[in-house]
């Protein structure tokens, strides 16, 4: 299979696009064979080595990538074959996302309804998760005043929106021209 592997930290030239063994499928796991994987700035750290206050950085080499979404194509021992052929999306508990397949334990499975993209569904499995979490413990109404910080960002972009669709009053703080520009068409 191909995947987008780091051999060493650093920057983004670090990673190479490679053919690599396919990964084992192991008791109770599902092989996916992506179409979307997301990629997140945290994982930028992570490459250059990680950091103070930051997980720690991956064992070398490492295929990055937590939150995939594609289609079944493989079961393992204890898996239904029912599952075989659904579009799914996971945010796994192990990486290994930048690839065109990878594993992952069936319990962290999410079959996708036809109406959403993978595009979509690997968005909404993380940053929408955490988005829904903010907005539920802000639980902004109408009369309130929201200032989002990095609302250009993941999160702004699906804040942003639906808390306008709210009626509350919302301030997007955002870096540079473009990235204000794009908070204005949020």
């Amino acid at each position: 299979m191909k995947a987008v592997v780091m051999h060493e930290y650093g920057g983004p030239e670090v990673l190479r696009y490679e053919e690599v063994p396919d990964p084992v499928l192991g008791a109770g796991e599902v092989r996916i064979a992506v179409r979307a994987s997301g990629v997140h700035f945290i994982e930028g750290h992570l490459r250059a080595g990680g950091g103070e206050g930051l997980p720690p950085a991956p064992e070398l080499p490492a295929i990055m990538g937590s939150e995939t979404a594609g289609t079944v194509d493989a079961v393992g021992d204890g898996v239904g074959a029912e599952w075989l052929g659904r579009r799914v999306v996971t945010r796994s508990p192990s990486p290994g996302g930048y690839a065109s397949l990878v594993t992952t334990p069936v319990s962290e499975l999410h079959e996708l309804p036809h109406s959403l993209g993978y595009e979509a569904a690997v968005t909404l499995i993380g940053t929408g998760a955490i988005t829904l979490d903010f907005l539920d413990q802000v639980a902004p109404a109408p009369e309130d005043v929201l200032l989002v910080l990095s609302a250009a960002g993941g999160i702004g972009r699906l804040a942003v929106p639906h808390v306008r669709r709210l009626g509350t009053t919302v301030i997007g703080a955002a870096g540079g021209p473009a990235k204000t520009e794009t908070v204005r068409g949020l």
